[in-house]
């Protein structure tokens, strides 16, 4: 993207407190009409880094920019950013209209264009008709669809969601994910969202940054960061992951070879890499298949089956594999369960593509 196509660009951005530097040289851009996530655990710097683009926080170093502007010295409500925070502060003694009109009011707009403005933005979140509920009459959705309305209704140029949807029960949250999609996709409107949980980035996100220890590990569209994860890290935080040790013991071609305890599996790393390179070969349960039978490109590996788990729409095998270790493995529950069972010996198979070779900067397998 050109500068021209970005609505939030961070260059080498860096934010400390006293000793403590939460923000490590951060440089990204959110295109417009982009949904754009911070996505990491608790502290890992994600909510510092939509501070300083709302303006609650300056940056100690680097540039930051909003539609091509310099705003690091700007204040908050002189940025063309909108928030909305887990506590939506919503006022309980004014009506939703109320509400969504708040800040039209405190920039005196004219009454019919604040009218105008508020229907719109009722009608946009699905709430036509509520205008003269109390706020403590609505729902927790509905509440949080509020909070939006009175976001969105001043029309701003990047909207900032901080864990909005973390104080909502898990069926209402999985609602509100599909509304704010459905919202930011209406109006097209970038929304830049911080959220800790990953299948919340996944369902509503167009690209994700994965954040840790206040740098970005991995910035990428959802599919190659669940797909192609480049760190264990990541590899471990985006869904689940089987991580095996091993080294690199053959190289050349499409496939290499990788020494994992006693078993040698044929991969597909996604750039050339020396021999004796130590590895981390990360595999999803899902791409694992219980055999016999299974194909002939496949890997093998014989094993015991340790535990079963019923999950629902799958189940989870613990299979013990002698000189590798424990390995999950996600059978779907589309068909009758497979014959399976716990004591029993069973084959594990997986394509070379299947598995992701994660090289080990520091020259071992941590």
């Amino acid at each position: 993207m050109t500068a021209s196509e970005l609505d939030v660009e961070l260059t080498h951005v860096s934010k400390s407190f006293g000793m403590v530097r939460a923000v490590d040289d951060v440089s990204f851009g959110v295109g417009r009409g982009e949904f754009f996530s911070l996505l990491g655990p608790s502290g890992c710097g994600k909510t510092t880094i939509m501070r300083m683009i709302s303006g609650f926080e300056a940056p100690t170093s680097g540039s930051l920019k909003i539609r091509g502007q310099d705003v690091a010295a700007q204040p908050p409500f002189r940025r063309p950013t909108n928030m909305v925070f887990q506590h939506l502060a919503l006022f309980p003694h004014m009506t939703v209209a109320q509400n969504i009109a708040f800040g039209l009011e405190m920039e005196r707009l004219p009454k019919a264009e604040i009218g105008r403005r508020v229907g719109s933005a009722l009608e946009l979140v699905h709430l036509a008709g509520f205008d003269r509920r109390r706020v403590s009459q609505l729902s927790g959705g509905q509440r949080q669809r509020v909070a939006i309305a009175r976001a969105l209704v001043k029309r701003p140029a990047v909207l900032l969601l901080d864990e909005p949807l973390g104080a909502l029960d898990l069926k209402l949250r999985e609602e509100m994910q599909l509304e704010l999609k459905r919202i930011q996709r209406e109006i097209g409107t970038t929304f830049v969202y911080v959220t800790h949980d990953q299948k919340e980035a996944i369902t509503m996100s167009d690209r994700i940054a994965v954040i840790n220890g206040g740098r970005i590990e991995q910035l990428d569209t959802v599919s190659a960061i669940y797909e192609r994860p480049r760190t264990a890290f990541v590899a471990g935080f985006i869904g689940e992951t089987n991580l095996l040790r091993g080294r690199l013991v053959e190289a050349g071609g499409e496939t290499a070879t990788v020494a994992v305890g006693e078993a040698r599996l044929a991969v597909r790393p996604e750039a050339p890499l020396p021999r004796d390179t130590e590895v981390l070969v990360s595999l999803r349960p899902e791409k694992i298949r219980l055999g016999p039978p299974l194909p002939e490109t496949a890997n093998r590996l014989d094993g015991t089956v340790e535990s079963i788990v019923y999950l629902g729409s799958h189940t989870r095998y613990r299979v013990q594999v002698p000189g590798v270790g424990g390995l999950d493995v996600d059978v779907q529950n589309a068909e009758p369960a497979a014959p399976h069972e716990a004591g029993r010996p069973v084959t594990l198979g997986w394509q070379p593509a299947a598995a992701v070779v994660i090289p080990q900067p520091s020259g071992r397998a941590e």
